[in-house]
């Protein structure tokens, strides 16, 4: 059975930012954190325009991290949405740097799934109801939606304090 734990959240930002330092950054804490790296299958969608204005580009991707052998699943979806992106030179402490100017978009979800193959017991049985709450799977089932709901938001205060270093 599958729990949205936290619904689309947003973060936008326009101004000036490094967009492939974030992207490392944000790759780089789900893969420390124990994620599946969101970059290795490649990302569920990626798409790039050119347009007068600027650069346009819509990143999607999907973690998860896998618990009790399989039995819980915690899964964190992000989207980049980068619009009228162009490169721009800043200068700080006194050197010139190369980076991004526009508006970016994020949004983050994530959610919890228990017995994603339904292989392991009939869930609406008393048999296994009753081993449910007796084995402790109860608990731990919530222990693992409160890290979810935590890391999620953990992954948003980042991308917050990355964008305000920003700030010119």
């Amino acid at each position: 059975k599958e729990e949205a734990i936290v619904a689309v959240t947003k973060v936008k930002y326009k101004g000036v930012f490094y967009l492939e330092l974030l992207y490392d950054k944000l790759r780089n804490w789900f893969i420390l954190s124990g994620y599946d790296d969101p970059c290795k299958l490649g990302e569920r969608k990626y798409s790039e325009k050119i347009k007068p204005g600027g650069k346009d580009l819509e990143v999607l991707w999907e973690t998860k991290k896998n618990e009790e052998d399989g039995y819980f699943v915690l899964r964190i979806k992000v989207s980049f949405y980068v619009t009228n992106m162009n490169e721009v030179e800043v200068e700080k402490e006194g050197k010139k740097i190369k980076m991004h100017k526009g508006t970016l978009e994020m949004t983050f979800s994530s959610d919890f799934t228990e017995n994603p193959k339904d292989s392991f017991w009939d869930e609406k049985s008393f048999v296994y109801r009753l081993y449910h709450r007796l084995s402790g799977l109860e608990d731990r089932a919530e222990q693992q939606k409160i890290e979810l709901y935590v890391d999620t938001n953990k992954i948003i205060d980042e991308v917050k304090a990355f964008l305000n270093l920003y700030r010119f």
